[in-house]
């Protein structure tokens, strides 16, 4: 590999550091640098990563990354060759070079990547509070580096045993789980490219086999995870992967949730085989996709387009749900990677970053909402989320039981760095916390919930109820017809117990789809609120009510 310190130093200052990238100032050889050797050495597919030492981070003069350069090359090369020999259980292989930056000597390292049958590197020796507090192995994280759970050493082991997680049995699996239709609808795929392959002629377990779906375990064949994925039934992949599905969603405008009052148009559920979901999510796009009129050379007859073409959508489709990890629940996006660096010094696992950029995203969490982003079950992810509450104080808990949540702390709000964070980082927090003091006017105004704003009709009609009055579904939809209320909101405006409120009117009436969560994606919210959908304005005209 042709690589030089300048060329590297250079894609520092242009985009900051990332995953294949770290600076160090580096006045000797610390905790902090060997743990980047072998978290690089570790992260799988990454094909290793660049140290550059004698970098400072940018402070109140600097306002990116310089050169603040390093003294006694020889003693922190031979320092730093020994530890890669000595410090792990397999010796990590690194190349250095140096250059002169403006009479500073700078260098760097590249990491290489360890071959999967000699990973995972370890730190060797009794755990410490340094570099062995958990297991001693570390990986690159969204964020930095963190040291592994036992949990998340799983990618690294399979691999080792060259087994890809699409390979993986899960148990509680069988032959069953498999659907006939979709087996038949490869047959009829296939046949379309080539009529004589040879799987085509086998019966339908020889053809599994053949693909290489279905694995023989304990005497008899069972599928693993990529055969649920192409061809399980629907209810076996509620059961077997709950976490494998599509949403789609139509929002208003251009924004996401653009009218919180409205938050998104309709959405759509999917969960079916990969043969299946592809071209019926590519319909469902297609028909939502405006189109251009079109009038071909020659031709009569007009043909509306769609603005994007069909093999754009399908290519897009495709790259989300074939050419993927599904070891990995959630990716991140460069600006949620960019606002987890603030926390590299924490060293967060990969699953208590997800967790943050959730909360952040959301404005709370819960035990199950992390669950379905992660691998964790539910002591883990307890766990995850005590850490974040207990530990770093950036996260606060609220309610209890099964309604427990967390929602976020001011600490993770205005989070930066003990040593420094530059001026728009600052900036940037700073119009966070606006933004979340005008949430929280907003909410504050929300609770003195009253009912002088209503219709005289809707007002007279609530007047009309006592207490022991069961009919209460129609005033409940004309109620979320002008407004989006909590349920102590609406328990306040119609004389109820909002405990028993919630149980036996709004919880079924959004299983029934006539109400939807405004905070769907954690329904433990602190701030849950209940807006009518399409389906309950329909109900209501039925009723001859709107």
């Amino acid at each position: 590999m042709n690589w030089n310190v300048r060329e590297i130093f250079e894609e520092l200052i242009q985009l900051d550091e990332h995953q294949r990238i770290e600076a160090k100032y580096a006045s000797d050889i610390g905790y902090s640098i060997m743990q980047t050797i072998c978290a690089f050495a570790n992260e799988p597919g990454l094909g290793g990563g660049w140290l550059l030492l004698g970098i400072a981070e940018p402070d109140s003069e600097h306002s990116t990354h310089w050169v603040s350069g390093v003294d006694n090359i020889d003693k922190l090369l031979g320092e730093l060759q020994n530890n890669c020999r000595t410090q792990f259980e397999h010796s990590i292989r690194i190349e250095c070079k140096h250059e002169k930056f403006d009479g500073k000597s700078v260098i760097g390292v590249f990491v290489h990547e360890l071959e999967p049958n000699a990973k995972p590197c370890r730190f060797i020796g009794k755990p410490d509070k340094h570099n062995k507090r958990k297991t001693g192995v570390w990986r690159r994280g969204a964020n930095g580096d963190y040291e592994c759970t036992e949990k998340e050493l799983e990618p690294i082991l399979i691999a080792k045993a060259g087994t890809s997680y699409e390979q993986i049995i899960l148990p509680d699996t069988t032959l069953d789980d498999l659907d006939e239709n979709a087996i038949a609808l490869y047959r009829k795929l296939r046949a379309k490219v080539r009529p004589n392959a040879e799987e085509l002629q086998a019966d339908d377990l020889g053809l599994l086999r053949a693909l290489r779906v279905v694995k023989k375990h304990g005497g008899e064949y069972i599928p693993n995870i990529s055969g649920l994925l192409l061809f399980g039934k629907t209810l076996s992949l509620r059961r077997l992967l709950p976490a494998v599905r599509v949403d789609y969603v139509r929002v208003a405008g251009t924004e996401w949730v653009e009218d919180p009052e409205q938050r998104f148009q309709y959405s759509l559920d999917l969960r079916e085989p990969l043969l299946t979901l592809i071209p019926k999510l590519e319909n469902v796009i297609l028909d939502d996709m405006p189109r251009y009129f079109r009038l071909e050379e020659g031709q009569l007859q007009r043909s509306d387009q769609p603005f994007l073409p069909q093999k754009v959508i399908r290519e897009a489709i495709v790259n989300a749900v074939m050419h993927r990890d599904y070891h990995v629940h959630q990716l991140m996006n460069e600006e949620q990677l960019l606002w987890l660096k603030q926390f590299r010094d924490l060293n967060l696992s990969s699953d208590e970053a997800k967790a943050l950029v959730l909360i952040r995203e959301v404005g709370a969490i819960d035990n199950g909402a992390l669950r379905a982003i992660t691998d964790l079950d539910t002591l883990a992810a307890s766990k995850v989320l005590g850490r974040l509450w207990q530990q770093y104080h950036l996260i606060e808990k609220g309610g209890s039981g099964r309604n427990t949540y967390y929602k976020p702390t001011h600490l993770l709000m205005s989070y930066h760095p003990p040593e420094h964070q530059n001026k728009d980082e600052l900036n940037r927090n700073d119009s966070n916390l606006m933004a979340n003091s005008n949430d929280l006017n907003r909410n504050s105004s929300d609770l003195d919930a009253n009912s002088s704003h209503l219709p005289d009709a809707l007002r007279e009609e609530i007047e009309r109820l006592t207490p022991k009055s069961r009919h209460i579904r129609p005033v409940i939809l004309k109620l979320c017809l002008h407004h989006s209320y909590s349920a102590d909101q609406m328990a306040t405006i119609l004389n109820r117990n909002a405990s028993a409120l919630k149980t036996k009117q709004l919880i079924p009436m959004c299983d029934e789809g006539l109400i939807t969560y405004t905070h769907p994606e954690v329904r433990n919210h602190p701030n849950q609120a209940y807006a009518i959908t399409e389906k309950g304005r329909q109900w209501l005209k039925n009723k001859g009510q709107l």
